[in-house]
């Protein structure tokens, strides 16, 4: 298990961490694990509260957005909020696996935009013309069991297995259902504010897609 993986080389869990990894391993061989060096921060001058940014890659059919994994190590009802921005090739379809999501914008991305993206290094693949969504999340940590499907091929359902819930506890988020928001709430926690890019081409060589 990935847990005991993470044990054995001197990684620090959280107790809801083992099966939050599993739930992610179960769909997926392969994980990433990263080590905070406090020194090489201190370096760097960076303060408490800083990232470090982590810019990967990865071909991928059907581009997906992991959400439970915010709500690692706190407590039930502890608020999760976060922003998620996706940039995909055609108009995208969604699939979250429980309440909280609301869809905030879907429009064309703009050419500013897409040319700042484009001038990054590796990411001069990024097409000329995307669709650009923005989501919002708000919702307990206990309610946080799934994650956010995506699917850029139109007519094709986004993948309730990518969304990690059976299908009866899964729902689209679109700006024409009329499903329910959830209202906001005090936060009880920190914020936990999340940008995840989505960049997904569907050629040859797969889509892919950057976070």
């Amino acid at each position: 298990a990935v847990g005991d993986w993470a044990r054995e080389h001197g990684f620090r869990l959280t107790p809801d961490a083992p099966e939050v990894l599993d739930f992610y391993a179960e769909r997926s061989p392969y994980f990433l694990a990263a080590r905070f060096d406090a020194t090489a921060a201190r370096d760097r001058g960076q303060g408490v509260g800083q990232g470090t940014p982590v810019h990967l890659t990865i071909p991928t059919d059907e581009p997906w957005v992991p959400l439970r994994i915010l709500g690692l190590g706190r407590t039930a009802v502890e608020e999760v909020e976060a922003d998620v921005f996706l940039l995909t090739e055609d108009r995208p379809a969604l699939l979250a696996g429980g309440p909280g999501l609301a869809l905030e914008r879907r429009e064309r991305a703009s050419e500013l935009l897409l040319d700042d993206l484009r001038s990054d290094q590796g990411m001069g693949w990024v097409p000329e013309d995307m669709w650009f969504s923005h989501l919002s999340l708000d919702t307990r940590a206990e309610d946080l069991d799934y994650d956010l499907a995506v699917s850029t091929t139109p007519g094709t359902r986004p993948s309730l297995a990518m969304a990690g819930v059976p299908e009866g506890q899964s729902r689209p988020v679109d700006d024409d259902t009329g499903l329910p928001w959830v209202p906001m709430a005090a936060v009880t926690g920190a914020v936990v504010v999340f940008a995840a890019v989505v960049l997904a081409r569907r050629d040859r060589a797969g889509a892919r897609v950057a976070t």
